[in-house]
Order: structure tokens, then sequence, then C-alpha cells
């Protein structure tokens, strides 16, 4: 079974497809869990089109501030930079919520210059690493 929109990876080594989904501008990858027909599928449908040795870079930053401030911001930047795959980390209990941004560097500073300047309107402290 493959579902209806997806497209299916060669398995050079078995039945069982691979699977690629793509949502909301980003690519879901579903594979067999045999190991060899894994690494095998990794290698010959996967690698070529995530760009692998592309320089890819990640950034965190930390904000003093509730998840809800920043959600429409990073919903924003995951729909202009294609390249890029943002992740909020709230830490409950606590007043903070660490943003991770991976990807293709030039638009990970761009997103994270957004950051900075929402969090500047907003009066929210922001710490990098």
């Amino acid at each position: 079974y493959i579902p209806e929109g997806s497209i299916p990876l060669k398995n050079s080594l078995g039945l069982a497809p691979g699977i690629l989904l793509q949502f909301k501008g980003k690519n879901i990858f579903i594979l067999p869990g045999v190991p060899v027909e894994m690494k095998t599928i990794f290698a010959e449908e996967i690698e070529p089109r995530i760009g692998v040795g592309e320089k890819r870079v990640v950034k965190e930053i930390i904000l003093k501030s509730e998840e809800s401030k920043f959600s429409d911001i990073v919903e924003e930047l995951e729909n202009k930079y294609r390249k890029i795959s943002i992740g909020m980390y709230p830490h409950y209990g606590k007043m903070e919520l660490v943003i991770r941004i991976i990807g293709d560097e030039s638009e990970v500073l761009s997103a994270i210059e957004k950051i900075r300047e929402e969090s500047k309107k907003l009066g929210v402290n922001i710490f990098e690493t």
C-alpha cells in the first residue's frame, strides 16, 4: 500500500519500497525496517534528494518567553524559507523557549534575524548559541 499522492522510492534489495510524502513544503521519508534495505534506499534514493554534502548549519536561540508569542513568526518563516527546518521546544515550568533552526546557512541566518526583530518588538530577551 502506497498512500495517495506519495512517491515510491525504489528498493533494489527487497519488495517493500520506501515512501516520500510531501507535507507543507517538507519531505517525509518512510523506510522499511530491514536495516540493509533501509540503508540502500537512503543511499540510492534519499541522499540525492536532500543534497548530502551541502553546507548545513544548526543554530539555537533561547528566548525568555512562552511559545505562543513566537508561533506565528515561526510558521511564517517555515513557509518563506524552504531550505530550513525549525523546531520550538518550550521548557515547561520555566519561562524559556528554545528555537532550533537547521538548514541552508543563508536562510538560517535570515530566519534568525527575523526572530531577533520580533523579540525586540515584543521586549523579549534573547540568547544565541
